[in-house]
């Protein structure tokens, strides 16, 4: 989960940096240079590591030995950390949150 919320702030790529790449691309028309969106780009990664970011714990982590043997206790944390992102995507109504695949 940290990693990935690093990734969305330190990203090197639009794939990686997907948060800050949805904020560039709504600011910037199509017929923009790219210039102008890399410049843009950098600038939003560089406000989204000024941000502050609150962790949830819901639930309690799994213990080594339990995690590397029981895939359905992995997938069962995961898929509650997806649900809830969602839900809290749809509760705040989030402008750059999407669930499509890249």
């Amino acid at each position: 989960m940290i990693k990935r919320i690093l990734d969305h702030q330190k990203g090197s790529t639009s794939s990686m940096a997907t948060l800050a790449h949805r904020i560039a691309k709504d600011k910037h028309h199509p017929s923009f240079k790219e210039d102008a969106y890399k410049e843009t780009f950098n600038s939003e990664k560089k406000s989204l590591l000024e941000c502050d970011v609150s962790l949830v714990k819901f639930y309690e982590p799994l213990d080594s030995d339990k995690y590397t043997k029981d895939k359905r206790a992995q997938h069962k944390q995961e898929i509650e950390l997806y649900l809830f992102e969602v839900y809290i995507a749809v509760k705040f109504k989030t402008l750059h949150n999407s669930f499509r695949t890249h």
